[in-house]
């Protein structure tokens, strides 16, 4: 299935993406799953707003496209059809082979008539290059998490292409322009080039742009007739081909789980949700909250499958915001531990449980109120790039966490049985050091409160542990989101070019997390200290941050709750 699935362009309002859905329906079919439990469900992909952080992209077909330097010699650069990375992702069509001049960005310039090359962020290079200075055509070298200590380096990886998209809102797709991600031996190649003297390319790209496309959700319900309390899987299915790791294993896995509970005799509640990465996951979670039908829990599978000696990586359990039920991660996690290969006792496979990590499909759901651990892997020395391929994966793998996923759901239906000693350690673990963290902090009783109940801390055990449910509750300054579901990534770009905010992590996941926070406990002290704890910040910075949030009118703030 991964094989299958890999090989397909599953661009966002692609065609390519719409018979990749085909194909699968036919497959769930074939295993037995009635055509009537599958259906898709279709969201605008017209480039206009999702919510207020959150935009739609254009329909994207990419059709074949190459590129050769033809001056000061002929040289051959990429193409499609050995490459499908080398073109970006959203790019305009040519409508014919074009002739351009190459020159390297610089300071701000009129790139009018010019093809643009340059290595960094892919945003800020089609804001420089396109938007400020009037290019049509960039190339571009952009590797993203790169971590030297498992070869992702360009030096260590020079004949790699880097998946990239430039902006699809259809403000953007009105530009016109279009682009190639070339791998490091040619940006080098292209750059001495244009350094030495005049150097000129030649491009062709046969993309289309549809206006009028929709982003398809693929919604396998296994839940029956009592659709108000069940559980959710969800894989994003979209990416360039190959994307093996990322991220056809999660896709793969889900479809199969899915055949093993209509296989068995197991009567779990569950819908397996395929979607188009944030832009599909974010509507229909929304959707679901308007309906009154959003899952128990969510289960995020992304990059689940890896052969981790080839790729460097590790498989991670990122964690729920304590702010939301613990148990479900508790409960997975054990199980991933006791799923894992091993000699004797001793697993044969990396795996750590994390704080929390955004970035995926989880995002969607938490500030809803839904409880989304989320299984996958980074670093991954192939990351987004063209040999993302199969031989990458590990079956072994897959079956270890598709296992510990089924018996995960097993224990989630049984509402009344009593947690296992390990889960209820770390439950109590957990809980012990959040109050500690939120000791003295305004509104600390209403937070202990709900953290007792997303613990499950019995209620004479708590009175042992804390006491000061009879002091007189203090003040607490609001934060509250002003959108549904996840921030998403739009808000970043303007904190990226100041300096106070390079070294700060991942802007993405810190923000997110505040999302969360604030949108179950409407505290803005509580979303600092929990942001600060966990990823080891000062609190005056992750205040800093909150308050950017605020004045970009992201978060509604000021008020104090009593």
């Amino acid at each position: 299935m991964i094989e299958m699935i890999s090989g397909y362009d599953r661009n966002l309002g692609g065609n390519e993406y719409s018979n990749l859905l085909t194909e699968i329906e036919d497959h769930l079919v074939r295993q037995g799953i009635d055509s009537s439990r599958i259906r898709r469900i279709e969201f605008p992909a017209n480039g206009e707003s999702i919510t207020r952080t959150i935009l739609s992209t254009v329909g994207w077909n990419s059709g074949e496209a190459t590129l050769w330097m033809i001056r000061p010699e002929v040289k051959f650069v990429a193409s499609t059809r050995n490459t499908p990375t080398a073109l970006l992702v959203g790019s305009s069509p040519t409508r014919g082979s074009q002739e351009l001049e190459l020159v390297k960005l610089s300071e701000k310039r009129d790139y009018t008539g010019k093809a643009v090359l340059a290595e960094g962020s892919l945003d800020e290079v089609f804001q420089a290059a396109c938007v400020q200075g009037g290019a049509k055509c960039i190339l571009v070298y952009d590797m993203k998490h790169r971590c030297e200590m498992i070869g992702r380096t360009p030096e260590m990886m020079p004949d790699a292409t880097n998946f990239l998209r430039i902006r699809q809102d259809r403000n953007s797709a009105e530009l016109g322009v279009y682009g190639f991600s070339l791998n490091y031996e040619s940006f080098l190649m292209l750059k001495k080039s244009v350094e030495a003297g005049e150097t000129w390319i030649e491009t062709r790209v046969c993309s289309s742009l549809d206006r009028n496309a929709s982003l398809e959700v693929l919604e396998v319900d296994l839940v029956g007739e009592k659709q108000d309390d069940y559980f959710m899987i969800i894989a994003h299915l979209c990416h360039t081909s190959p994307g093996a790791n990322d991220n056809a294993s999660g896709a793969a896995l889900a479809l199969e789980i899915a055949r093993l509970i209509v296989d068995s005799a197991d009567v779990i509640p569950i819908k397996i949700v395929l979607v188009p990465e944030y832009i599909g996951s974010v509507p229909y979670a929304i959707k679901l909250k308007n309906e009154g039908a959003l899952p128990q829990v969510v289960i995020n599978l992304d990059m689940v499958g890896e052969e981790q000696l080839k790729t460097g990586s590790t498989l991670f359990l990122s964690s729920t915001p304590p702010v939301l039920d613990q148990v479900y991660d508790n409960i997975l996690f054990q199980n991933l531990m006791k799923s894992a290969p091993k000699f004797d006792s001793i697993p044969l496979r990396r795996i750590y449980k994390i704080p929390f990590s955004g970035g995926s499909d989880h995002c969607a759901f938490l500030p809803l109120g839904v409880p989304a651990p989320f299984v996958g892997h980074l670093p991954d020395r192939y990351y987004h790039t063209n040999q993302d391929t199969t031989d990458k994966c590990d079956p072994e793998e897959l079956e270890w966490v598709g296992e510990a996923v089924i018996r995960s759901l097993r224990e989630f239906t049984e509402t009344n049985k009593k947690l296992s000693p390990e889960v209820r350690a770390a439950q109590f673990g957990d809980f012990v050091y959040l109050l500690d963290v939120f000791k003295g902090i305004a509104g600390e009783r209403e937070i202990i409160k709900l953290l007792s109940k997303t613990h499950h801390i019995e209620a004479r055990l708590l009175a042992a542990l804390y006491d000061d449910f009879t002091s007189q509750e203090e003040e607490f300054d609001r934060i509250k989101p002003v959108f549904d579901s996840s921030i998403g990534f739009g808000w970043i770009s303007g904190l990226r070019s100041k300096v106070e905010w390079k070294e700060i992590g991942d802007i993405a996941t810190l923000g997110e997390y505040i999302n969360i926070v604030a949108a179950i406990t409407e505290n803005r002290d509580a979303a600092i200290r929990l942001v600060a704890h966990h990823y080891s910040l000062p609190e005056r910075q992750v205040n800093d941050l909150v308050a950017h949030l605020c004045n970009e009118g992201l978060f509604e703030s000021g008020g104090a709750i009593l």
